[in-house]
């Protein structure tokens, strides 16, 4: 097993790691998208011109369903891991054993 020291160590290396990853995205996610005017469609625009492959492959619902559930599995995984690292280590430490220390005496050494 790990030590609580392990542990607290692991915790801190996550925490580091999360720390360091989300100012990645903030510059990113700060910049507003820049609003723009519609293109002109030409009158006769026909129907065929969409955006789908040439063989017009489109997953039905319960296969998106699927590949959404195992996007969200395999994120949520070291998202998880990451967070509960850091929580850890703002946990304070347990009460922990006994039995090393020294028992107190008065005076007279009773």
């Amino acid at each position: 097993g790990f030590s609580a020291e392990d542990l607290k160590m692991l915790g801190l290396l996550a925490g580091t790691a999360l720390a360091l990853t989300l100012p990645a995205a903030g510059p990113a996610s700060a910049i507003a998208p820049v609003a723009r005017a519609p293109a002109a469609v030409p009158a006769r625009a026909s129907l065929s011109m969409g955006a789908v492959g040439a063989d017009d492959f489109v997953p039905d619902m319960q296969r998106r369903t699927i590949m959404n559930l195992v996007l969200l599995g395999g994120a949520g995984v070291p998202v998880l891991w990451l967070a509960g690292g850091y929580i850890y280590f703002l946990v304070p430490p347990g009460g922990g054993g006994g039995g090393a220390g020294v028992t107190a005496r008065d005076a007279l050494g009773a």
